[in-house]
């Protein structure tokens, strides 16, 4: 659910295909409900796309796309952009470690991504610290 108000989407369903159909249910995990802020050129952006589809059901799909579809999309469009192969789960990762890169709070990108706990994020992430390690060098020797 999009909300514009605030900036933000509320992650409280998954969208599963079966048999040709689709099938909405509840994220596999308590902590898989979360509230993910956006900026406000992605929410214009969505917006727009919204006001750009004509005579979409309230309940249907918004975005037609199917996964297959999109990681067909990345087969094609990754080597001529001279990329290395990009899976979907790989723009997760590229975020996680822009977040990180960036210095926000590990307890943040955890809940942003919907574990459980730190830990689940520290063990999947803590190869992109080391930079931090060398921020924290920076800090202290500031305090000279």
């Amino acid at each position: 659910d999009i909300n514009y108000d605030e900036n933000s989407i509320q992650i409280d369903k998954t969208l599963s295909r079966i048999k040709k159909r689709d099938i909405i249910t509840k994220p596999k995990t308590f902590s898989s409900i979360r509230k993910i802020l956006c900026s406000d050129i992605l929410m214009e952006k969505i917006k727009n796309f919204e006001n750009s589809i004509l005579d979409v059901e309230k309940k249907s799909r918004v975005i037609q796309l199917k996964k297959s579809a999109l990681e067909r999309y990345l087969v094609y469009y990754t080597p001529r952009l001279k990329l290395d192969r990009l899976r979907i789960h790989d723009l997760r990762h590229s975020h996680t470690s822009f977040l990180l890169h960036k210095n926000v709070n590990i307890v943040v990108i955890s809940k942003r991504l919907g574990h459980k706990n730190v830990k689940t994020t520290l063990d999947t992430y803590s190869h992109f610290l080391p930079e931090s390690i060398e921020y924290l060098k920076e800090i202290l020797e500031e305090m000279k």
